[in-house]
């Protein structure tokens, strides 16, 4: 039986033939010549959180420091 069944699948699997739709091809080889960019928002979101905190920390420590000096 299991036999009989693997042979089956086997003889069906090898005369599938799936169809072939007019311009396939022809979109798929367009989309390849699209160049896609590299997404960069997150990157530049890091880099301006960085910046920002960066700014608020060294604008403290300045305020703190002239109160320091007077």
């Amino acid at each position: 039986m299991d036999k009989e069944l693997i042979e089956h699948i086997t003889a069906q699997l090898q005369n599938h033939e799936e169809t072939y739709p007019d311009g396939a091809w022809e979109r798929f080889s367009e989309k390849k010549n699209k160049k896609r960019g590299i997404t960069y928002w997150p990157l530049w979101a890091a880099a301006a959180l960085i910046f920002i905190f960066g700014a608020v920390f060294f604008a403290q420590n300045n305020i703190d420091q002239k109160k320091m000096l007077q």
